[in-house]
C-alpha cells in the first residue's frame, strides 16, 4: 500500500526493500502487530568444517584412560561395526557390543552404516532394559572413529529425557 501511494504521489520508483529498510529504521511508523518480513534472497546456510581432532577433543583414548582411572568400578563396553562379506551373500552390517568384564558379546544386524541406525539400536536397548540398567551395562563406550559413531550427542542422549545422558563415549586412536 505504501509503495503504490509513493509511486502515485511522487512518480518515482521505490523498491520494496527500501520500504522495509525505512520501517526497520523507524522512518515509517507501522502500527500493525504482524509485519510481513521480506525474505532474504540467496541466503545460504554456511557450515564450518572442523577436523576430527577438534570434534573428538575430550573424547580421545587418553581421556578414556584418565576416566577409567578416576572411575574404577565402571563397566567398559567396546563397540564396533563389521561389514558383511559379498562372498557369502551376507548383506548389511553387524554392530557388536562387547563387555569384557563378563565376556559377553551382543550383535545387531543393521541394513546400513548410518548413524541413525546406531542410535535406533541404543534407543531400543534403553527402552527394553530401562535407563538404570542401560547405564550399568553400557555406561562407558569405547569405539573406533568410524563415521557411524561420530554423532556422539545422539548416541549419548537418553530416550527418556533429552537432557539426561545414558552413556559416555570415547574413541580409539586411528589405526590402533
Amino acid at each position: 500500500h505504501i509503495l503504490s501511494y509513493l509511486e502515485m504521489e511522487y512518480e518515482e520508483k521505490i523498491s520494496k526493500k527500501t520500504i522495509y529498510n525505512w520501517i526497520d529504521k523507524g522512518i515509517i511508523k507501522y502500527n500493525k502487530k504482524k509485519i510481513k518480513k521480506m525474505k532474504e534472497e540467496n541466503k545460504k546456510e554456511t557450515y564450518q568444517l572442523i577436523s576430527r581432532k577438534e570434534l573428538l577433543s575430550g573424547k580421545e583414548y587418553k581421556d578414556f584412560l584418565k576416566y577409567v582411572e578416576e572411575n574404577k568400578n565402571c563397566t567398559i563396553c567396546e563397540l564396533d561395526l563389521v561389514h558383511g562379506s559379498n562372498i557369502n551373500q551376507v548383506k548389511g552390517y553387524l554392530m557388536t557390543l562387547f563387555i569384557p568384564k563378563v565376556q559377553f558379546l551382543f550383535g545387531f544386524k543393521l541394513p546400513n552404516k548410518q548413524p541413525q541406525s546406531i542410535v535406533k539400536i541404543f534407543d531400543w536397548l534403553e527402552k527394553r532394559i530401562g535407563h538404570r540398567n542401560f547405564r550399568r551395562l553400557f555406561g562407558l563406550l569405547l569405539t573406533d572413529q568410524g563415521s557411524e559413531f561420530l554423532k556422539f550427542d545422539a548416541i549419548c542422549k537418553s530416550v527418556y529425557d533429552s537432557y539426561t545422558s545414558r552413556c559416555k563415549i570415547f574413541y580409539c586412536d586411528p589405526k590402533s
